[in-house]
C-alpha cells in the first residue's frame, strides 16, 4: 500500500532524516492516507446510523458493509504505520506491509460483494423479482472473485516476504509473478464492476417502465458505479504500468494514490446514499394505477 523502505537499526536518533529524501512522495502520499482514514472513520462511525433509520436496505448495507469498511479502515491504519516506519528506517516493516495487504484485499472484495450482490438485490426486492438465473450468475462470479483473492493475497504476501529476504534467488521470479496476477485480478474486478452494472441498470429501467419514482435512485447507482470502475481501472493501469517496467513520475504517483482513494470513499458514501433512498413499492403502484383508472371512467 505505501511506498515500501528497507532499513536497518542503529544508534541514530529515531527518525533522524525523516520525511526528506523523497519527500515529495511520501509527505502528500501520507496526507491521502490520513485523510483517508479519517473518512473511513466517520463512514463506519455513520454506517450503524444508516441502517437503523432504512431497516429495509440492511441487505445493502448489511454486516458485510462494515467488515469491508473495517477491514480498510484497519488496512490504512496499517499502512501509516508502516509508511513511518520506513521513513524512520525501521527493520521488519515488510510484516506490516503483509498484514496491510490483507486487510485491504479483504476490504476491496467485500466491497466488490456489496456493489455486484447488494445493489441488485436491493433493486429486485424493489421488483419483487426472483431472478434465480442473475442471482446464480452473481453468486458463482463472487465464488470466483473470492478464491481469486485468496490466490492474490497468498502470492502477493509471499511477494513482499521474499522482497525483504532479497538473498532467496526466487524473489524475483515471484515479485513478477505477483505483477502478473495483480493485472489479471484487477481486469477481472473491473469486468466484474461492469457486469454488476449492467444487471443493475435492467433492474432500474424496469423500475422505471412502472412508474416507480426512481430518478434519484438511478443517480446514486449510476455514480457508485462510475466511481467503482474510475478507481478499478486506475489498479489495472498501475499493476500493468509495474508489469511493463515503467516507473511512475512522481506527480504521476501522488495522483495515483490520491484518486483512487477519493474514488474508494465516493463508493462507500455513494452506497450509503443508495440505502436512504425511498422508492414506491410495487403493491402500492399497483394501487394507485387502480385508483386512477377508477377515477378515469368516473
Amino acid at each position: 500500500m505505501a511506498p515500501r523502505r528497507g532499513g536497518f537499526e542503529s544508534n541514530a536518533p529515531a527518525c533522524a532524516g525523516a520525511f526528506t529524501m523523497g519527500a515529495e512522495v511520501t509527505i502528500p502520499v501520507l496526507v491521502c492516507y490520513i485523510l483517508y482514514w479519517i473518512a473511513l472513520l466517520v463512514i463506519l462511525i455513520a454506517w450503524p446510523l444508516f441502517r437503523k433509520k432504512n431497516p429495509n436496505s440492511k441487505g445493502l448495507i448489511g454486516w458485510i458493509f462494515g467488515a469491508s469498511v473495517s477491514s480498510n479502515l484497519i488496512a490504512y491504519s496499517l499502512g501509516i504505520v508502516g509508511l513511518i516506519l520506513g521513513e524512520c528506517r525501521r527493520r521488519n516493516q515488510y510484516e506490516i506491509n503483509i498484514a496491510s495487504t490483507v486487510f485491504g484485499r479483504i476490504a476491496l472484495f467485500c466491497l466488490l460483494y456489496v456493489v455486484l450482490l447488494g445493489i441488485n438485490t436491493h433493486l429486485r426486492d424493489r421488483l419483487e423479482s426472483k431472478r434465480s438465473i442473475s442471482k446464480l450468475v452473481i453468486y458463482g462470479t463472487l465464488a470466483f472473485m473470492a478464491l481469486l483473492t485468496i490466490a492474490s493475497i497468498s502470492i502477493t504476501c509471499y511477494a513482499l516476504w521474499a522482497g525483504e529476504n532479497w538473498w532467496k534467488l526466487i524473489s524475483v521470479d515471484v515479485i513478477v509473478a505477483d505483477w502478473r496476477l495483480a493485472v489479471a485480478y484487477w481486469a477481472l474486478y473491473l469486468v466484474v464492476v461492469i457486469m454488476g452494472g449492467v444487471f443493475a441498470t435492467r433492474s432500474l429501467l424496469t423500475l422505471r417502465s412502472r412508474r416507480t419514482s426512481s430518478g434519484l435512485l438511478a443517480t446514486f447507482v449510476g455514480a457508485t458505479f462510475f466511481s467503482m470502475f474510475t478507481w478499478a481501472l486506475i489498479k489495472v493501469i498501475r499493476s500493468s504500468n509495474n508489469l511493463a517496467y515503467n516507473p511512475w513520475t512522481t506527480e504521476a504517483y501522488v495522483a495515483v494514490e490520491w484518486l483512487s482513494s477519493i474514488f474508494q470513499v465516493a463508493s462507500y458514501i455513494l452506497i450509503l446514499l443508495t440505502a436512504r433512498v425511498k422508492v414506491q413499492e410495487p403493491a402500492l403502484i399497483v394501487k394507485n394505477h387502480e385508483a386512477d383508472q377508477q377515477h378515469q371512467h368516473l
